[in-house]
């Protein structure tokens, strides 16, 4: 039997949480006066992250000379370099946009490039499923299985009409 810190009850040892106090220990909180507490505690956070956010861009205009500074210190690193040169890179890639089959899937889609010019759109989960160094291979071997087709002749179709 224990004592709950909040509430004073005696309650059964299966009633209760046990939290790592700082100095002395641990301390017992019944699972009642707990979820009161938590909910208690997420109202505070959430206004705490409001304020928290509007103190930020406070903080910013009054720093902002500071602020820029420390970018250009960073650019200058080579951290900072390899960052701007994918930064650049990712923005000069001149991707087309032309829908080669047209949406069939009723869930949240994603437009896959097949190739540089043609999208396809793609069930989102698949789309993402398949991040990383070989994303466009695998997923095109998807796409095939998915609408039963071969890419390039596809493509070649298209570009004739």
């Amino acid at each position: 039997m224990r004592k709950c810190r909040k509430c004073n009850k005696i309650k059964d040892e299966s009633f209760f949480y046990k939290r790592k106090n700082r100095p002395s220990g641990y301390e017992y909180w019944c699972k009642e006066c707990c979820r009161e507490y938590q909910h208690e505690w997420k109202k505070d956070n959430e206004e705490y992250k409001i304020q928290d956010k509007e103190n930020c861009k406070k903080h910013y205009q009054n720093n902002k000379k500071h602020y820029q500074k420390k970018q250009r210190d960073y650019g200058k690193t080579l951290e900072g370099k390899i960052a701007g040169k994918k930064h650049y890179a990712k923005r000069k890639r001149n991707l087309g946009f032309t829908v080669l089959l047209e949406n069939k899937f009723n869930c949240d889609v994603d437009y896959h490039h097949i190739n540089n010019e043609y999208v396809i759109a793609v069930p989102r989960y698949m789309h993402r499923g398949t991040l990383g160094k070989n994303h466009r291979v695998e997923c095109n071997s998807l796409v095939e299985k998915l609408y039963n087709i071969d890419i390039e002749n596809e493509v070649e179709k298209y570009g004739k009409n």
